[in-house]
């Protein structure tokens, strides 16, 4: 499974972004699930399985405002975190995880997680 990002983009500001991430869960002690994307480098929690799209949305969303205005812009952040440019224009940005393909175990190990694709509407940012 591919981990991509499409970032769109308006004068400049991040105005969408489809995400294809992978994620995994697991029910704590506490009966909510711990949700892990671990190619955004975060972590968070749903009540039930229909909360999971929902809550790694929301995620999403709060990494973009971070980016945009505490950090370095979102392409940035996301190049030091592992995420490689693949294809520019005048209004997108596409990324793809990088690891090295001739480690065969990487795409297993991916495999055995879930996938989102989301796409988000981020005119506030």
């Amino acid at each position: 499974m591919r981990n991509t990002i499409n970032i769109f983009q308006h004068k400049g500001k991040v105005t969408s972004m489809t995400v294809t991430v992978t994620y995994w869960d697991k029910l704590g002690e506490d009966d909510f699930l711990s949700i892990d994307v671990p190619m955004l480098h975060i972590k968070t929690f749903a009540k039930n399985l229909e909360d999971i799209e929902k809550s790694i949305s929301e995620s999403i969303k709060l990494f973009v405002i971070n980016a945009t205005h505490f950090g370095n812009g979102v392409e940035s952040e996301l190049t030091d975190i592992g995420w490689i440019v693949t294809g520019r224009d005048e209004n997108s940005i596409q990324m793809e995880f990088g690891f090295d393909k001739s480690i065969s175990i990487i795409e297993e190990i991916l495999e055995t997680g879930e996938t989102i694709v989301e796409t988000l509407e981020l005119e506030y940012v």
